[in-house]
Formats: structure tokens, C-alpha cells, sequence
């Protein structure tokens, strides 16, 4: 639906200061970059290092701690490559917002997901989370292991006799270990279920609003995330998708507040997942060796964040 006069960029004045509130926010997601290419080991009194203890010991060390860090780390280059290209597109006049929006949501998917796993105060919860994510994504690897041994037995793949072993050794053994694991974890009563991707971006954003991270200059205060995250996942996702359904909501420059918005999402849900897993990851009160790769005005929500956790 185009209506007479329609017009994509709206009011210059409104548009002028969308652009900057970006401009702004891509500045922000470029900061968290240097974090992201520089993944280090927790503290061995930290909160983090007690949930890994003994959690999922067969299937290797700091389980928990792994299943948070990678994640972020790609929530990271996803919002810092975002900036780059928005910045591009001020230069080029070529905007890229399908691929712009789909960046940030792949942001505030991953980094969403870190906080529900990492918020809850009690470990059990936050160890059976992380073991429920482990499961997921066990049951994925298995699928497509499952795709590429069918491939490999029809020769569609190319390989040598014991690569084509060792592949089909290695698919059994991560089924005959997922198997054990989800009938020893079906078990618990109180076992975790994995939400879909927007559900847990909804709760991780429900969480932030109820601990407003020292660091906000209001955006998050006066705004709130929970709503508006619910609201640039669904329409980020119709432009990842290529629903053209989304052009009926980004007449008279609101393609630009959706890119404003997805910018403020993806950023506050990174910068929050990281200063939730720093909070985790130092040692109490604030004895670390951990380098402090983050942005310094990260560090308030650091320290409020980790009183959080100090009972556990």
C-alpha cells in the first residue's frame, strides 16, 4: 500500500535526528568489538568457575562459561559489522537496511540468550539452562551429522575410506552421548526447556527492566526494552525473511526509526549480556586478572550486577 505523496525519508528534522541516535549507537557497538576478539578464562573463585564444577564433566571443561562466551563474542561482530555498514551507507548513500536489521537481530538473539541463561540467582537453574542449551544444540549437530552420513554412504561427499569411518565413528558416539544425556536430564523435575530465540530476547529484556543497569543514560529507564524488543525481533525478522509485508510499516521515514531502534536493541542486549557475564566471571569484589577489554562505562553495571550473585 503507497499512498499519494508518499515520501521514505519523512521529515528532515525527525530523519536528521534518527541518523544521529544511530550514528550514536553505532559508535557504542564498535566499542564492544575489542571485548569480543579477546575471549579469556574466568576467575577460579568467580561465580562462573563454581557453576562449571562438575557440570556435564563428559562432555568437557566450563561448559557454562563456553556456552555464554561464544555467543557473545558473535553478538559482537554482528552489532560492530552493523555499524560499519551503517556507516558505509551514510557515505555511499546505499543504506543496506535489510542487512543492517538482520544483524542486529542476530544480536539480540545471541546476546539475549546468554541473559536468560546467566540471570537467574540460583546455580541449579542457571547449570540445568545451560544444559538444556547444550541439548539443543546436540540435537542439531546430530541432524546435520545424520545428513552428511547419508551424503558420505552415496558418495555425494567426497572422501577417503577413513575419513568416511572416522565421521561416521564420530556422528555415533555425539548420538549415543546426546541420547545418554537427555535421558539422565528427562529425569530431573525441574528441568529447563530452551525457548525460541524471540521468546528468551522477551525474557532477557524483561530482566533488564527490572535491574536497570547503572550504565543506562536513560535510554533504557524512560523506555523500557521489553516491549520494543518484542517489537524490532518481529519486524527484523520479516525483513531477514523478506516479508514484504514490513514495507506497510516503514512509510514516511520509519524505515529509519526501525534502524534506530534495531541499533538501540542490539546494543543494550550486547552491552547487558556482557556486563551480566563480566559480573559473573570476575572475582568477588572486584579481584580479577581478567583483562577489562570492555568499555569503561561498562563497569558500574559490573559491580552493581555481581552483588547479584555473591550468596552463590
Amino acid at each position: 500500500m503507497v499512498e499519494t505523496g508518499f515520501n521514505p525519508f519523512g521529515d528532515p528534522t525527525v530523519l536528521t535526528a534518527r541518523l544521529l541516535r544511530t550514528r550514536e549507537r553505532a559508535v557504542r557497538a564498535n566499542e564492544l568489538l575489542e571485548w569480543g576478539l579477546h575471549p579469556q578464562k574466568s576467575d577460579t573463585d568467580s561465580c562462573t568457575a563454581l557453576d562449571n564444577e562438575g557440570l556435564m564433566a563428559d562432555f568437557g571443561e566450563r561448559r557454562l562459561e563456553a556456552a555464554a562466551l561464544w555467543p557473545l563474542m558473535s553478538a559482537t561482530d554482528s552489532i560492530s559489522t552493523a555499524a560499519n555498514l551503517f556507516v558505509q551507507g551514510t557515505q555511499t548513500r546505499q543504506l543496506h537496511a535489510p542487512a543492517m536489521t538482520a544483524l542486529c537481530r542476530s544480536a539480540v538473539e545471541s546476546a539475549g540468550r546468554v541473559i536468560w541463561l546467566l540471570s537467574p540467582d540460583d546455580r541449579q537453574v542457571r547449570r540445568d539452562r545451560c544444559t538444556a542449551i547444550a541439548l539443543a544444540e546436540m540435537k542439531e549437530q546430530t541432524n546435520y551429522n545424520s545428513n552428511e552420513v547419508a551424503s558420505l554412504r552415496q558418495g555425494d561427499i567426497a572422501s577417503t575410506p577413513e575419513q568416511k569411518r572416522e565421521f561416521i565413528r564420530g556422528s555415533r558416539d555425539l548420538l549415543d552421548r546426546y541420547n545418554a544425556l537427555e535421558a539422565a536430564f528427562t529425569q530431573n523435575p525441574n528441568r529447563e526447556k530452551v525457548r525460541p530465540f524471540g521468546k528468551t530476547a522477551e525474557l532477557a529484556a524483561e530482566w533488564i527492566e527490572q535491574h536497570i543497569p547503572p550504565h543506562d543514560e536513560g535510554e533504557i529507564r524512560e523506555n523500557g526494552m521489553a516491549i520494543g524488543t518484542k517489537r524490532v525481533y518481529t519486524l527484523t525478522s520479516a525483513v531477514m525473511h523478506g516479508y514484504k509485508w514490513v514495507t506497510e510499516y516503514l512509510h514516511n521515514g520509519d524505515l529509519f526509526a526501525l534502524i534506530a531502534d534495531s541499533f538501540a536493541t542490539a546494543v543494550n542486549m550486547t552491552e547487558c549480556g556482557i556486563a551480566l557475564f563480566e559480573a559473573q566471571a570476575q572475582s568477588p569484589n572486584g579481584r580479577t586478572i581478567r583483562q577489562r577489554y570492555y568499555p569503561a562505562r561498562l563497569q558500574p553495571t559490573i559491580s552493581a550486577w555481581s552483588e547479584l550473585y555473591l550468596a552463590t
